[in-house]
């Protein structure tokens, strides 16, 4: 009884002086205050000691009571009675041992009794401290839950270091667009952390986006979470401000996690965030909360694929159902591998055991809007996309609407500017507020897409404007994407269309005004011809390449836009602009269908200009891919519409293309006259661009006629217009195909210089087409130097790109070099492959040249191992190259016949054949003549 005696006498002492002080601060009666100073502890635990003490004492209990206390510096002690030692901030007064732990504990002991308890700070009001219940509040977690490894692992493991490492409070946003699946990520990782915050895990819906009711204010909030605290109601301050430090104060020292779900923004949770370490934040958002500090971001995406095709088969509940079969994996895609999507989509399945999903993917598939389409009738997808619009501002929601007008996947501010109307500045804000506001994501900077099911969305949206507004949209984007794909074609044209005027072609090298489209006999339906406000500049063939490559989806899909949205003019203009570029980058499916749409387009609204153009784009496809005789066919289709018009530019750019077919096809009198003809023309106009052009062609044909300084001379002159021109493109072609008359007559050093010109320009401008062919007659050169090893390595990259773009031509042509240079090295077994499959390719596509050359290189093969195979080989070579007139070909053949003749012992049919290939030689003034001299001479004249 002594001991109770001494230790209510003590807290007397202590409570008496100390809780008056505490009250009585600013009147000289500070002895909380000198508490505080003796003991080393914080204001509020003297407080909070008393207030907790002062009610044991009326109860007459001793046991300890759990709160909460606000963090100061730790002490490492506890008092002798426990099995702690006595720490050094510890103190007797009036018999009262008071000490504070290293877990801010409050230990007191009087005579022989000792309790420890958890201190808390008194309710500010009443003056007694309130004891702190925290539980878990989460919801439960999906079973179902799917993917999300990266996310969930980094925020595992960060949330983990953290509470290890005492970090200041642990705070991650997830953001994304409606229906990806941010609350169901939180809520996972929430029950996953559970085990390291056992003083509670809270979860408060924030409601930005919930049909019926506002966003929930920040001292709502707080009311909330303070009632999780045990709070009454009727206890909370008024102020936000006071509740936000009442909370932090109830939940000092705890480990609490908190999940705060769908804010609206920072200002509505920054008051709700703990003060001290030890705990944890996870917000989701459909708002990119970049001034949320020291938030860590955790954006979401869609499902990859894969991991899409599991969520709907697990959601279905049909374990038989395969989650990597194609008909989930279209089903998936048709949802945008969005889970909310595909949640709703498998839901059916699970709710209708007669329903499959192929029925699914042509339900979906046939639908013009699938934010529509997906989810119950009275509650579809769309209505979670329509909680985000709406929460827009007016002039917002008509930019997001005008975004659901663009042809394309991608939009840049641009091209968000013609279609919406606006300046440019306005159209960056506006895409970087529908960016924050999680309603199109930039895959690449400053190029910004809808995810599919917002785009179908937004469209739908878009159809609920006047069609005037929406018509006048659709024409400036037109417009635009138009005239800048002109201004960027200015750095990759091979020629002058024919619509425009030849007159200043300064705009050619970038040097004078971009000529207007007008003039076609379309008349009203022509493209008026102003340019946009805003447009990108090109300073050279690398931005305009650049340009042209990241808006090729957008350009290839505003064709048939065009057409079906009342434009033919732009859906015959827009391939006309593009066709160089897709020429050049070997995207030549994608041009035979817009050329193809285009002519289309124009033939049936009377444009004889267009149909004519757009045939003979058409034309270079077909012969770029191969197709010779198609290509002839269109090309005269063109020629005839060109000539019924008066159109002297055309029919020479058509007359031109021709040509090289007829040059490829062994046609070489027509070849000739078709350049010859194209020359004239362009000449009369004083179109510098096309007489380089048809140099360059008519240069090729007298090569393989045998007439080398005719072709030297006309390269060369090429050359130096396209030099004058700035035309990198036409540079390149000039330096490759001079490079191939410079190898026929021997000057092997100045053929690889220009080779190697020529390869860079091409890798500059990535044409693979060009930078193919330069390395294959690298190559070629290689091998005439003895150089096997650098030839083969140059001819299997050509070959590879020639595989890629799909150039059989390019292929054939590849594989005739590869044979010999494998010949050389002694893989004859190779070589002959290569050579067999050279010829059936040549044969195939009706490369007769090319099918001569394969069979010479056959016979050079054959002709030591097997000289009569190898004699077959170099007369059939003779017939074809005789057939078609090629005199190169034709003494190549000649000679291998009279090497076969001496090899078997007909030395004088042999010598009389020699005799034959030299006399061809001469007469075109190929270097093997020289050769064939030594030949005879060594063989002695026959007897």
């Amino acid at each position: 009884m002594r001991g109770w005696a001494k230790f209510v006498a003590g807290c007397g002492v202590f409570l008496s002086g100390a809780w008056l002080g505490f009250f009585l601060v600013g009147q000289g009666l500070d002895r909380a205050s000198l508490w505080a100073s003796v003991l080393g502890l914080p204001l509020s635990a003297i407080a909070t000691a008393m207030g907790a003490w002062a009610a044991l004492l009326a109860a007459k209990t001793l046991h300890a009571t759990r709160g909460s206390l606000a963090t100061d510096d730790a002490t490492e002690t506890l008092v002798r009675r426990t099995s702690m030692p006595l720490g050094t901030r510890n103190t007797i007064v009036d018999g009262v041992i008071v000490a504070h732990t290293g877990d801010d504990d409050v230990v007191v002991q009087v005579g022989e009794t000792t309790r420890m308890m958890k201190a808390s700070r008194p309710d500010p009001r009443k003056g007694i401290a309130s004891a702190a219940v925290v539980r878990n509040t989460l919801p439960r977690d999906i079973s179902t839950f799917t993917g999300r490894r990266d996310e969930l692992r980094a925020l595992l493991a960060a949330v983990e270091r953290g509470t290890v490492s005492g970090h200041p409070v642990i705070i991650h946003a997830i953001d994304g667009m409606a229906g990806v699946g941010k609350t169901a990520l939180a809520v996972h990782a929430a029950h996953r952390l559970t085990s390291r915050f056992p003083d509670g895990v809270l979860f408060l819906p924030l409601h930005a986006h919930t049909a019926g009711r506002g966003p929930v204010e920040p001292g709502d909030a707080l009311d909330s979470l303070l009632r999780e605290t045990g709070l009454d109601s009727g206890q909370a301050p008024a102020e936000a401000e006071e509740k936000a430090r009442l909370w932090r104060d109830r939940i000092a020292g705890k480990r609490i996690l908190l999940v705060l779900d769908d804010a609206v923004g920072p200002h509505q949770i920054q008051l709700l965030i703990p003060g001290v370490s030890g705990c944890a934040v996870l917000v989701t958002s459909r708002r990119r909360l970049t001034s949320l500090e020291g938030a860590t971001p955790i954006p979401l995406d869609v499902l990859p694929p894969e991991e899409a095709g599991r969520l709907f088969q697990r959601s279905t509940g049909r374990a038989d159902l395969d989650p990597n079969s194609e008909a989930v994996a279209e089903v998936v895609r048709l949802a945008g591998h969005l889970p909310l999507a595909i949640r709703l989509l498998a839901a059916r399945l699970a709710h209708n055991r007669s329903l499959a999903v192929p029925h699914l993917v042509e339900e979906l598939a046939a639908a013009r809007d699938r934010s529509a389409r997906i989810g119950a009738v009275d509650e579809p997808i769309s209505a979670a996309f329509d909680l985000s619009y709406n929460h827009l501002p007016p002039a917002r929601q008509e930019f997001f609407r005008h975004l659901g007008r663009h042809p394309g996947t991608e939009i840049d501010a641009y091209a968000a500017a013609s279609l919406a109307g606006i300046d440019l500045e306005a159209a960056r804000a506006g895409l970087e507020a529908l960016y924050l506001d999680c309603l199109i994501s930039e895959p690449t900077h400053g190029r910004y897409r809808f995810h599919d099911l917002l785009r179908d969305y937004a469209r739908a949206l878009a159809g609920t404007d006047p069609a005037e507004a929406g018509q006048a949209a659709v024409g400036r984007v037109l417009e635009y994407y138009l005239h800048t794909a002109r201004a960027a074609g200015v750095h990759v044209a091979r020629r002058i269309p024919d619509a425009l005027p030849a007159g200043n072609l300064g705009w050619v090298s970038g040097q004078g005004p971009l000529p207007p489209v007008a003039g076609r006999s379309s008349g009203a339906d022509a493209p008026p011809g102003e340019p946009p406000a805003s447009m990108p500049g090109f300073s050279g063939p690398g931005q305009a390449g650049e340009w042209f490559e990241s808006e090729r989806p957008t350009l290839i899909a505003s064709v048939d836009y065009a057409d079906t949205h009342g434009s033919p003019a732009h859906a015959i203009a827009i391939p006309a602009a593009i066709a160089d570029f897709l020429r050049i980058r070997g995207y030549w499916h994608e041009a035979a269908d817009v050329h193809r749409m285009a002519a289309t387009t124009a033939r049936r609204i009377h444009d004889r200009h267009g149909e004519a153009g757009a045939l003979t784009n058409l034309g270079i496809v077909r012969y770029l891919t191969d197709a010779y005789p198609a290509a002839a066919s269109v090309y005269s289709k063109a020629l005839e519409l060109y000539r019924e018009a008066g159109s002297d530019l055309g029919e020479a750019n058509v007359l031109n293309e021709l040509g090289m077919v007829q040059y490829v096809t062994d046609d070489y009198p027509a070849a000739t006259v078709s350049q010859t003809r194209a020359l004239e023309l362009y000449r009369r106009l004083g179109n510098r661009l096309g007489e380089a052009n048809a140099l360059n062609y008519l240069g090729l044909v007298q090569r393989l006629s045998g007439d080398y300084p005719a072709a030297v001379s006309g390269h060369s002159r090429a050359l130096e217009l396209y030099r004058e021109l700035g035309n990198r493109l036409g540079e390149a072609n000039a330096l490759n195909y001079l490079a191939l008359v410079q190898r026929s007559t021997g000057e092997h050093e100045a053929a690889a210089a220009n080779l190697e010109r020529a390869l860079v320009i091409f890798r500059e401008l990535r044409n693979q087409l060009g930078e193919g062919n330069s390395l294959n007659y690298l190559g070629l050169v290689k091998r005439l130097t003895g150089d096997f090893t650098a030839a083969a390595d140059h001819q299997s990259e050509a070959l590879a790109i020639f595989g890629e773009i799909g150039n059989r031509l390019g292929v054939a042509n590849a594989l005739n070099e590869l044979g010999l240079v494998q010949s050389s090295l002694g893989d004859r077994g190779a070589a002959v492959e290569s050579e067999e499959s050279a010829l059936a390719l040549y044969r195939d596509i009706g490369d007769r040249a090319g099918e001569a050359d394969a069979l010479y290189n056959l016979g050079e093969i054959l002709q030591q191992p097997a000289p009569a195979e190898a004699m077959a080989r170099y007369e059939e070579a003779l017939q074809v190259a005789r057939e078609i007139g090629a005199s190169l070909e034709e003494a190549r053949a000649l000679e291998g016949i009279g090497h076969c003749l001496i090899r078997t012992g007909a030395l004088t049919e042999g010598m009389e054949r020699l005799g034959q290939a030299l006399h061809a030689y001469q007469r075109i003034g190929a270097p093997e003549a020289h050769r064939v001299q030594t030949a005879l001479h060594d063989h002695g004249p026959p007897t």
